[in-house]
């Protein structure tokens, strides 16, 4: 059975960053480092102030770290 570092390792590019980025955005909402509100989707805040990344940071945050987090990610 490989170790987690050769599974990740073996995944695509692609999947290896969007896994890192994923883990690393609920570890900074997790740790109180990053307010979740900030990256949430808010039509207004995105065509009145200009914050077009708030249609793809959705896609990054799948809650904080719990049991269902590791759920959230296998079902990817």
């Amino acid at each position: 059975m490989a170790s987690p570092t050769e599974w990740y390792l073996g995944l695509p590019p692609f999947t290896q960053c969007y896994l890192t980025v994923v883990v690393a955005t609920a570890a900074l909402v997790s740790f109180g480092l990053m307010d979740p509100s900030g990256i949430a989707l808010i039509w207004g805040k995105m065509w009145n102030e200009w914050q077009y990344w708030r249609l793809l940071s959705p896609f990054l945050y799948f809650g904080p770290f719990r049991p269902d987090f590791l759920l959230s990610l296998a079902v990817l």
